[in-house]
């Protein structure tokens, strides 16, 4: 973990529904969204807090202490929009993830309305 640059967490939301939070160690930040961009409540910055707070307990892992990182900001690019009933909210989580391991910095270039195509890609990958 002290190597680790950035971390993935999916959330589950509403019981039916997944966003994504990412920690990114290198500038100490946290971003948030889902295709619906739900807004960033106090219970997903208590998370967050919970989150930090338990790795900072880890031997070796202060940079993780909470009050060193900044509260939790929407994605500075907005995750595509989520077309009511697609389905396609975990598959647009592993999208944002390959996005950001793979260097992600200007915009996406996938859209949920392909969540069948995409679901597949990701299979075959």
């Amino acid at each position: 973990m002290r190597t680790v640059e950035m971390i993935f967490l999916p959330m589950h939301l509403h019981g039916s529904h997944w966003g994504l939070l990412v920690f990114d160690a290198s500038n100490c930040s946290v971003e948030y969204d889902d295709g619906f961009h739900f807004p960033v409540t106090v219970s997903i910055q208590e998370l967050v807090g919970k989150t930090l707070t338990s790795l900072c307990e880890m031997p070796g892992l202060l940079r993780f202490q909470p009050s060193i990182w900044s509260k939790v900001q929407r994605f500075r690019v907005p995750k595509p929009d989520q077309p009511n009933d697609s389905g396609g909210c975990g598959v647009g989580m592993g999208y944002c993830v390959r996005n950001f391991f793979r260097g992600f910095q200007t915009n996406f270039t996938w859209a949920l309305e392909e969540s069948p195509m995409l679901r597949a890609q990701l299979m075959i990958d």
